[in-house]
């Protein structure tokens, strides 16, 4: 594994500092101990949504944004989406409920071979290929 990729979730835990921030915290500089930190452009899109200027944070955590997003990543979020989408059709419970965001997101993680860190695992079960870190 050459690094980590933080899902949106686990900055808005630290930054919020929600009840699961400690051991996001914990997990944090765990990681960052062994493996690289990165944030997928996908991500920072949606940080720059809820934070001003974040970039500053992340320079503090050395967290790396990591933007490049190559036209495999793109398939293989439609690929996980589209059976997402299937699947959820299949069982009754009508159009599709979890954000493409998350596919984005899974999906780089995929084509970089970087494992993702979640505060939501079932969110990627789509990407079986990706190594899940939970705190």
């Amino acid at each position: 594994m050459s690094g980590v990729s933080l899902d949106t979730n686990i900055l808005i835990s630290l930054w919020r500092a929600e009840a699961t921030a400690p051991a996001v915290v914990e997990a944090l500089r765990e990681y960052a101990a062994r493996w690289r930190l990165v944030l997928s452009g996908p991500a920072y899109a949606e940080l720059c949504g809820f934070y001003i200027g974040i970039e500053a944070q992340l320079g503090v955590l050395d967290i790396q944004i990591m933007p490049d997003m190559p036209l495999s990543a793109w398939q293989r979020a439609g690929q996980a989406h589209a059976t997402y989408t299937a699947r959820r059709r299949r069982s009754g419970g009508g159009l599709p409920r979890q954000m493409l965001t998350d596919y984005l997101i899974g999906a780089h993680a995929s084509v970089h071979s970087l494992s993702l860190f979640t505060l939501n695992p079932d969110d990627y079960t789509d990407f079986p290929e990706v190594p899940i870190l939970t705190p």
